[in-house]
């Protein structure tokens, strides 16, 4: 408007020659295939947001799981210390691997427990009830019983 550049250049290789109504045309296609995804692009948006909102409050009580973890492992290696003198290797690497296996079966419940109490806005009273029941907070320079 007014035309600047001849038409004839168009037959030139690589190059595309649009007008101003053209180039018009194609931002208001492309505006609206932008517009066309954003239902999508929220829907994607908002699950992300739920799963890090989930992540997030896990994280909160990761400190106790690993608390919790590192009890039970305690007090199996303080048995185990009790009998493996009295067994063959063999026997104390069958016991190793039942111990441990025992360990993770306990402790699944409870941390599963504490996720879905993370989901419910519940976790710190389920992590007061951990805590408790194990005593989780005591200090690591007390001597376990």
């Amino acid at each position: 408007l007014p035309r600047s550049i001849d038409e004839k250049v168009e037959s030139v290789s690589g190059v595309l020659l649009y007008n101003v109504d053209q180039l018009q045309e194609r931002a208001s296609k492309a505006l609206e295939e932008r517009k066309s995804v954003i239902p999508e692009v929220s829907r994607i948006v908002d699950e992300s947001l739920v799963e890090f909102s989930n992540w997030s409050q896990e994280m909160e009580v990761s400190p106790t799981i690993k608390k919790l973890k590192q009890a039970l492992e305690d007090i199996r290696q303080q048995e185990m210390a009790r009998y493996v003198g009295k067994l063959s290797d063999k026997e104390a690497k069958i016991l190793e691997k039942a111990t441990k296996g025992m360990i993770q079966k306990v402790i699944k419940l409870p941390v599963l427990q504490l996720k879905a109490a993370c989901k419910r806005g519940e976790a710190e009273t389920l992590v007061g009830v951990l805590n408790d029941l194990f005593n989780l907070e005591e200090e690591k320079s007390q001597s376990p019983n």
